[in-house]
């Protein structure tokens, strides 16, 4: 096995990724603080498990009302853990809603209403 790095040094105000959250350094004030955010990777990749989720949530006559009811409760579970395992990031229930109403800004309205009591849970 061998290791690589692709950068010997970093500064701290660089920021850096660690357990999937993307942490900078922010000289502030007296002491400064810590800005938590979730990398970039895990925002694309809950932005593709919505998007594989979402047939099954849209209102088409392909889909069964049962159906359609089990994939908003699979979505919902799925976002609620999702918001539990990146909860130390600053604003997560923002950034969740932000992250979800940029998918579902192609969807139809009645599609974006089903969704709206997941998207007021998180706020």
């Amino acid at each position: 096995f061998r290791l690589r790095r692709t950068q010997s040094t970093r500064h701290i105000r660089q920021g850096f990724q660690f357990l999937g959250y993307y942490l900078k350094w922010h000289p502030e004030g007296r002491t400064g603080f810590v800005e938590v955010d979730v990398a970039d990777h895990n925002k694309e990749r809950f932005q593709a498990k919505i998007a594989e989720l979402m047939p099954q949530c849209r209102f088409d006559r392909s889909v069964t009302r049962v159906e359609r009811t089990a994939a908003l409760h699979e979505v919902e579970q799925y976002i609620v853990s999702w918001v539990q395992s990146f909860s130390r990031a600053d604003n997560i229930g923002e950034l969740v809603s932000e992250l979800l109403n940029e998918v579902l800004s192609e969807e139809t309205m009645a599609t974006r209403l089903a969704f709206r009591p997941i998207l007021d849970q998180l706020d």
